[in-house]
Parts: structure tokens; C-alpha cells; sequence
């Protein structure tokens, strides 16, 4: 399959000798994991990469990558890249025995994740860079549309209590992380009855698929399908993923930079909460509401990974059958809004703890 690929490039190089991409010239990525098989393979025009390969070894991660293809050509096609790179471009896409292989334009710019906290979250250039990339977010949700919804009983059962079932299938909750969802989602229940936007997502929007630079912010890896979905998930998980502490150069991980974000008191932690409360207030969500949607985004964000890790990828449709519990108890992952360890959710237990965070301040 890589062979194959190496053929690809080396064909598209030859039509567009304008690009420069040189197909002898690759970094080679596995993104293999103990359920899936795949590659990545960045090909580059001078020193900056110009190509990206996505290859696919089995029927699952085949299913994976050309699911990202088609979100990419939809994308396209509501007009996300019109003035300039927003999204990957797609090249192409080949399907044999099983496995797949598809081509897209590298984006410019370097991930955020690899940029050093101070250099865009100082005090002086934090307002800049959150500005930037919840104005990408937002412009993303007025080109794919979002449809004012009603959260009647039907929808609540598919966003919240499928969600809620899923969670305590696979993970071991406290009794105080019991109390609060069943405080929140059942006793009250939170969001039933309230007008809320429906908005597509990324689904894992963090600084690791956040590309930015002089010609601003772009946005890669779509590999989950665009679906109308309750607001502000992806805002979320990008904010726990500044990997701020107390201090904004001060570099911690996606956990800590959660706490330090969602209940801080320093200068970047009160920005972050009030960029929120406009945001919100601009789709017509309730600021009393934000913590609700905050603690379904973590209940979320859990059983997604949880998806990620058993290979029970879906697309977010929930199913009958969910990760066995002693799969999750091997389970330990730091992702952002996800800290995943021994049949624990981390985000979910500091909540309980600490109580649903203010945003009022």
C-alpha cells in the first residue's frame, strides 16, 4: 500500500510540477493503535510539507479516512476555503482490498500544539489567539448552518440520556459524580424544554488539529461526520486544550490546563469565560446554561474516546453495545476534556468536586 502511494505522489508531482513536492522526500507517521491500522505520510515542497497521505490498512480505518474525505468535499462545497485555506483541500481518493489511501493539501502554518504557551498566550496575545480561533469556530457554524431546536423529550433522550447510559456502561462513577448528573439530567432535568441551537462539529477540536499562522487559523483531521449536535462541544474541548496553568507560561497538561481554565481566577481564565458568555449569548444560549453544556460536552468527550479506544467507531450513533469495562480499566489516556484513567473520568470527578464551574465571572 505504501508503494502504491509513493505511485500517487509521484504521478500528482508530475502534473503539477508548479507545487515542487518531491515523492522521494516523506515523513513517515503511524497512527496504527491495537484496533486500527493506518499511516500518515507528509510530503514536502522545499521545507514545508505540501502533500499529506492518509493510508488506511483495514476495512475499519478505511472507513475512517474516506468518512473525512467526503466531510472535506462538503465543506468545500459550503464555501469554508473560498478566500483562503480553512480546511485541507482534496486531491484524491483510491480504494483496494480492504484498504484506502487519500490525498488532501497540507495546510501552512504549524499546529498550535506545537507552539511554545507564551508565544500565543501571553497576556498581551491570548485575546488575539482565543479571538482567532472562535472566529474560525463561528464562521465554520454559519456556513454549515444551525437550526434552532426545541429540546423536547426525543432529542433529550438522543443528546443527553443515551449519552448518560453510555457513561455508566463504561466507566465507574462515584457517588458524587452520580449525584451531580442525576442533579443535573434527571432530577431537574437540565436543557429539557429549552430553544437551543443544533451546529455541526469537528469533534475533536483541540491545539493538536488547529493550525495557525500568517494566513490565520485552519482546521484538519474531520474525521468524525457532520452532524447537528448540541452547542459549544468543540469550543470546549479546544479551550481545555491551551495547556495553560496559573500563569500563561506556565505549561501544564490537558487536565490541569482544564481546571486552571474552567475555575481560575488569573487574567486568561476570566477572558476565556467571558469570550464564552458572548459567544453564547450571540446564538441565543442562556449564560445559566453553560455549565449544563459544559458537563455533557466532558460526558461526551468520555464516550468518544471510549469509541476511539474499543475501534467501536459510529460516527456518534449510539448503538446497543458498549466498551466492556475491563477494556476501559486498561485504559490511560490525557486527552482534552477526557482524562481517562482506570475506569475513571477525571474532568467528570474534578466537576463533582469542585461544583460546575461560574461562568459569570
Amino acid at each position: 500500500m505504501i508503494r502504491r502511494v509513493k505511485g500517487l505522489v509521484a504521478s500528482y508531482a508530475a502534473a503539477h510540477p508548479d507545487l515542487g513536492v518531491d515523492p522521494e522526500r516523506a515523513l513517515y507517521l503511524d497512527s496504527s493503535n491495537r484496533f486500527r491500522s493506518g499511516s500518515v505520510l507528509l510530503y514536502f515542497a522545499g521545507a514545508e510539507p505540501a502533500l499529506v497521505a492518509k493510508v488506511a490498512h483495514t476495512p475499519f480505518a478505511a472507513g475512517v479516512i474516506a468518512n473525512e474525505y467526503e466531510v472535506l468535499g462538503e465543506l468545500e462545497r459550503r464555501g469554508l476555503n473560498r478566500d483562503r485555506p480553512r480546511v485541507p483541500r482534496r486531491l484524491g481518493i483510491w480504494k483496494a482490498g480492504g484498504g484506502c489511501v487519500t490525498m488532501q493539501m497540507a495546510l501552512p502554518g504549524a499546529p498550535m500544539k506545537n507552539l511554545p504557551v507564551r508565544s500565543i498566550l501571553s497576556v498581551r496575545r491570548a485575546p488575539a489567539t482565543i479571538g482567532a480561533v472562535t472566529s474560525w469556530w463561528q464562521h465554520f457554524v454559519a456556513l454549515t448552518g444551525s437550526e434552532r431546536r426545541t429540546v423536547d423529550s426525543e432529542l433529550y433522550r438522543v443528546e443527553v440520556l443515551d449519552e448518560l447510559r453510555a457513561l455508566h456502561a463504561r466507566f465507574a462513577l462515584s457517588p458524587a459524580e452520580e449525584d451531580l448528573l442525576g442533579g443535573l439530567f434527571e432530577q431537574r432535568p437540565a436543557l429539557l424544554g429549552e430553544e437551543l441551537p443544533l451546529v455541526a462539529e469537528h469533534g475533536d477540536f483541540c491545539t493538536a488539529n488547529v493550525m495557525t499562522g500568517p494566513g490565520g487559523v485552519a482546521v484538519f483531521d474531520w474525521e468524525l461526520p457532520l452532524q447537528p449536535r448540541l452547542p459549544l462541544f468543540d469550543l470546549f474541548v479546544f479551550l481545555s486544550s491551551l495547556r495553560v496553568g496559573a500563569g500563561p507560561r506556565r505549561e501544564v497538561d490537558h487536565f490541569s490546563s482544564f481546571c486552571s481554565i474552567f475555575w481560575g481566577q488569573h487574567q486568561l481564565a476570566r477572558h476565556v469565560r467571558r469570550r464564552l458568555r458572548g459567544i453564547a449569548g450571540e446564538l441565543g444560549i442562556a449564560a445559566e446554561l453553560l455549565g449544563d453544556l459544559l458537563v455533557l460536552a466532558v460526558v461526551r468527550a468520555a464516550n468518544l474516546k471510549a469509541d476511539v479506544v474499543a475501534g467501536s467507531y459510529d460516527g456518534g450513533q449510539k448503538g446497543a453495545e458498549y466498551v466492556h469495562r475491563d477494556l476501559m480499566y486498561a485504559v490511560d489516556k490525557n486527552a482534552p476534556l477526557a482524562r481517562l484513567q482506570r475506569g475513571t473520568c477525571h474532568h467528570l470527578r474534578a466537576i463533582a468536586a469542585r461544583g460546575v464551574p461560574d461562568f459569570s465571572s
